[in-house]
């Protein structure tokens, strides 16, 4: 992403992928409260697919350490992962996104 104006662009791709892969819509979508990248065309299309849009509160450290963490853990077991199939390192680039979907899917944290 080059610019915050690509945003709702990457967002309309992505949850068609997630529609077309997964058969299911986004459910909720989660960001800072800061509001950097939620402009109203993306809160209008998020409330025209049903997604709840949901906000850390100004300050709350808490609420973005989780999803920090969550992501963290994520990288590291996907890292460990590859790491243990010994494929060269020159391939992660094209199997990293399979290994952290594969992982996401297997502990349960995309909606359903």
């Amino acid at each position: 992403m080059r610019s915050r104006s690509e945003v709702l662009s990457i967002y309309r791709r992505f949850a068609a992928m997630v529609r077309t892969q997964y058969s299911t819509p986004i459910h909720v979508f989660r960001v800072d409260s800061a509001g950097d990248y939620i402009s109203q065309m993306l809160r209008g299309v998020l409330a025209e697919q049903g997604t709840l849009a949901q906000f850390s509160c100004p300050g709350a450290h808490a609420q973005n350490d989780f999803a920090e963490r969550k992501h963290r853990h994520l990288l590291e077991t996907t890292r460990a992962m590859m790491i243990a199939s010994s494929i060269p390192s020159h391939f992660w680039a094209v199997d990293l996104p399979h290994q952290y979907s594969a992982l996401c899917h297997s502990i349960g944290w995309y909606s359903s």
